[in-house]
């Protein structure tokens, strides 16, 4: 710009005092225009010059925060693979573990039907022993009753045996022997009574 207003006045000072282009007052107001232009100039290169800085201070920051957002969403993008790398393994572990949950389910069911098989024949011999059991029962029943028949018969045949032996030893003997004999049996019967 001051290169502009010299130029200007050396320009107009080569035209001489005597040409009809020189005018002073035209140089005056020449001058007072280029200096406000050069102001106005001077003015506008300030307000470029702290606009570039704001500019430059505003890229900065944003160079800074597109940065920590990288820096974020690489975070982000990184923790987010591993997330899906472990729900892989999840994946792979769970569908392992019902694999092998199959195959237990698969030998449970196999051992429960032969336990639901021994279990039947537990069942079966089970009713085969209390048909066993009751048939036993009604023979001791039967043997019971044919017993307590045949103590009767031995009790009655004791008596009547006893009976006889008495009726042979007191055939030979004299009034008293007989009547002492008597009782004495009578207390022997009296006592086989009571045992019996």
């Amino acid at each position: 710009m001051l290169k502009q207003k010299d130029t200007v006045q050396n320009m107009l000072l080569q035209m001489g005092p005597n040409s009809s282009a020189f005018k002073e007052s035209e140089v005056k107001n020449t001058l007072k225009h280029f200096t406000k232009e050069f102001k106005h100039m001077k003015t506008f290169e300030t307000d470029m010059n702290k606009m570039k800085v704001s500019f430059t201070a505003q890229i900065e920051n944003l160079q800074e925060t597109l940065s920590s957002s990288l820096l974020q969403t690489i975070e982000i993008s990184e923790k987010k693979d591993k997330d899906i790398a472990d729900l892989v393994k999840m994946i792979e572990k769970s569908r392992a573990k019902h694999h092998e949950d199959k195959k237990q389910i698969k030998w449970l069911r196999k051992k429960l039907d032969k336990l639901e098989k021994e279990y039947d024949k537990l069942v079966s011999n089970h009713n085969k022993l209390l048909q066993s059991k009751t048939a036993m029962d009604t023979k001791y029943f039967t043997l019971e009753k044919t017993h307590e028949k045949d103590l009767d018969l031995i009790k009655d045949l004791n008596k009547k045996l006893y009976k006889m032996e008495v009726e042979d030893d007191l055939i030979n003997l004299n009034p008293y022997d007989l009547h002492m004999k008597i009782r004495y049996y009578e207390t022997q019967m009296d006592q086989k009574d009571k045992e019996c």
